[in-house]
């Protein structure tokens, strides 16, 4: 079963979406730590453009029993991000930034979604019901957006291999 990458998928979303446009000209991908740590953008903020989209680099999870049957899953959280700029005392300009934001990030969704249902790039057990959305902002120079929010359950066995252990010693 494929698993799901989600710097290679959210690189695609960024080329292809055209709303966000990504390409060597206009760059608008951007793999980050955190939002308090935004290494790749702030790295190429002279040529950024924007919306842009980043994508946090961290791996954070859970490793559950989900039936309670020792069949243990590996449930990746993942987030990415679309941002915009606004002028930093502009209140309408900054939530014409964030409505624009989560516009793109809903479509990046969709697509998701369009993926899940067609068992496609490692998707097939994204949890939907649990995508969760916040605002931002500001952070760098007057850069605000939504960060977005789910999880796509890994399925991989995770059992104890005997041939990967010494043996004791007593």
């Amino acid at each position: 079963m494929e698993r799901f990458d989600l710097i290679d998928y959210m690189r695609d979303c960024a080329v292809r979406l055209k709303g966000i446009g990504h390409s060597d000209l206009h760059q608008r991908f951007f793999r980050i730590t955190g939002l308090t740590q935004l290494e790749e953008l702030l790295f190429n903020l002279p040529d950024a453009s924007f919306p842009a989209l980043m994508v946090e680099n961290n791996q954070n999870g859970m490793l559950t029993d989900r039936s309670a049957s020792d069949n243990y899953v590996d449930i990746p959280y993942y987030s990415f991000m679309v941002a915009a700029k606004a002028d930093f005392n502009d209140s309408d300009g900054i939530q014409l930034a964030k409505k624009l934001c989560k516009s793109l990030g809903v479509k990046i969704i969709s697509r998701m979604v369009h993926d899940k249902r067609s068992m496609a790039r490692g998707l097939s057990f994204m949890n939907v019901s649990g995508i969760t959305y916040t605002t931002f902002g500001p952070v760098a120079d007057n850069i605000y957006g939504v960060s977005f929010s789910f999880t796509v359950p890994d399925l991989s066995e995770i059992s104890y291999n005997l041939l990967d252990w010494e043996p004791e010693t007593r």
